[in-house]
């Protein structure tokens, strides 16, 4: 094969090129670029009602990884908060951990060891995508993530949970097999906390001195998630809607934080 040199008008019309033009899905992502925080916090009852409610945060942290990478690349810093030194060392306990699941502390339940494991990877896996969430979340700028919409999309999830408190006060016996349930392995359900999030609830039954009573838990697969969620996620809606919000707006909050009292008082009567 020869070699030729090409022509300088030829040289000239390759550099005059015009620059290749984006796919629809570079569009999109450039218009949307914080579309993994709205999907996992709006579609957070999406996740639930098909049993990865436990596994969202997981799951929607890879294509947050693959963007973050991707800022690099192109020239973007990726920022951490102060102290973070410490959240990392936090971490490294946390795996270390590991080397202590062949014990059983005295007095407690004796667990086979392969529940131990999986609730441990499930543990440290959510850690590390917790932390891949802060940081995605907290390196999008104000323009392509508002402070006032990340606040509403929290209280989104506080509102959630209301429904959901609601929903176990009526219906404290509603069950369901999610979509996942159907698909997963039988051997893989037998565990506790895989059939907690294959078979969403309205409540979390227990039995205190005899007496069956159900604790508001929906959107979540635990009560104790439920009620941490439901405080902390309350508050942005206020910020949302009270702050910021119009004159109907701060009539809806008032509301949605009266309704979550109702579920609220019941769970804690049944602890």
């Amino acid at each position: 094969m020869t070699l030729t040199a090409r022509h300088p008008r030829d040289r000239d019309r390759a550099s005059a090129s015009p620059a290749p033009v984006p796919g629809r899905r570079q569009r999109w992502l450039t218009a949307h670029p914080a579309w993994p925080v709205t999907a996992l916090l709006a579609g957070y009852p999406v996740w639930w009602a098909f049993g990865l409610g436990d596994l969202s945060v997981i799951i929607i942290a890879i294509p947050m990884v693959l963007r973050m990478r991707a800022w690099r690349r192109g020239g973007r810093p990726v920022r951490v908060p102060p102290a973070f030194g410490l959240w990392l060392l936090f971490l490294v306990v946390a795996a270390a951990g590991i080397a202590t699941l062949g014990l059983t502390a005295p007095g407690t339940v004796v667990s086979p060891l392969s529940n131990r494991l999986l609730s441990f990877v499930d543990r440290d896996l959510t850690y590390l995508a917790l932390t891949i969430v802060l940081l995605f979340t907290g390196n999008l700028t104000e323009t392509e993530l508002p402070r006032r919409r990340l606040a509403w999309l929290l209280g989104l999830v506080g509102i959630y949970a209301t429904l959901g408190g609601l929903g176990g006060v009526v219906m404290p016996g509603f069950q369901f097999k999610s979509p996942t349930g159907y698909v997963l392995p039988h051997g893989m359900q037998q565990n506790n906390l895989v059939q907690a999030a294959l078979y969403p609830g309205f409540s979390q039954v227990t039995d205190v001195l005899g007496t069956i009573h159900g604790r508001p838990k929906a959107p979540f697969e635990y009560t104790n998630t439920w009620g941490n969620c439901l405080t902390i996620l309350l508050p942005w809606l206020l910020v949302a809607w009270w702050s910021y919000g119009s004159k109907r707006q701060r009539r809806w909050a008032l509301i949605v934080v009266a309704a979550a009292l109702i579920p609220l008082e019941i769970g804690r009567a049944h602890v």
